[in-house]
């Protein structure tokens, strides 16, 4: 598995404190099933600025080398998306070596800036990956196909497979999620110890999808492929059938409706 969002990066962030929780937290991440981790630290700006990143990067890679452990990590940030972002981009670490940036809001954010922002990083050349979608209730789901419409990622964290709300399942359900990562932070909680959670998301999807959501599309984001958007046309006539059904439609109309 290939995992998009960490921050097991030592002292850059609020992750992990030092290198040791580094590599206990990558210790517990082999033997979850991960082969690449992206050390996605925060990008806020006047709060974290990737201060001692690339040294810490480079001492965290030798130790994983050292030790000899079976893993790659690549950089990246987890870039909080505020008027002033525009302004220091270049000091911000897209997922790997390719045009995929992650990207997080705050809940006071409007949905009309969030979108404008997105909007503005994809004429820049970027690809937007929304991180941990979960956290955005007062995003409508309509507002939410006009993201993914416009080719905007979706990251689900992991731990939300056991509180999936309506509007989230039918995202994750019917393709519109294309990742599902881990947001690791420290060892004591927000860690690798996940199994649970990940047995869930595969009862959810399957195994095919399970794949793509913690595989498949993440090594498309490391190597700057292209993801698929396009949603399977059994979905689509699932929904068409569906639509005659009253409780279907009473469902359908709560999530556009939701706020």
């Amino acid at each position: 598995m290939v995992d998009i969002h960490s921050h097991i990066l030592f002292s850059v962030d609020d992750g992990a404190k030092d290198i040791e929780e580094s590599i206990n937290l990558i210790e517990q991440a082999i033997e979850l099933g991960y082969t690449d981790i992206v050390c996605s630290s925060h990008y806020y700006i006047d709060l974290y600025e990737n201060e001692n990143y690339d040294k810490n990067f480079n001492i965290l890679k030798s130790e994983i080398e050292k030790r000899g452990l079976n893993i790659k990590i690549h950089k990246g940030n987890e870039i909080r998306v505020t008027d002033e972002i525009f302004k220091k981009l270049d000091g911000m670490n897209p997922l790997g070596n390719s045009k995929y940036i992650l990207v997080e809001i705050t809940n006071r954010t409007m949905y009309q800036a969030c979108k404008n922002s997105l909007k503005k990083f994809i004429e820049l050349g970027y690809k937007p990956v929304l991180a941990h979608i979960e956290r955005y209730p007062n995003i409508k789901m309509s507002e939410f196909l006009e993201l993914y419409n416009m080719g905007v990622v979706f990251q689900m964290n992991v731990k939300t497979t056991e509180t999936l709300s309506e509007k989230i399942s039918y995202l994750l359900k019917n393709g519109y999620i294309k990742v599902v990562a881990t947001d690791t932070h420290h060892l004591e909680y927000r860690n690798y110890k996940l199994e649970k959670y990940f047995n869930i998301l595969k009862d959810l999807v399957g195994e095919k999808h399970f794949e793509e959501l913690t595989t498949i599309n993440p090594q498309k984001i490391l190597e700057n492929k292209e993801i698929d958007f396009n949603i399977e046309e059994e979905n689509n006539d699932k929904q068409k059938n569906d639509t005659s059904n009253g409780i279907f439609k009473s469902i359908w109309s709560k999530l556009f409706s939701r706020t």
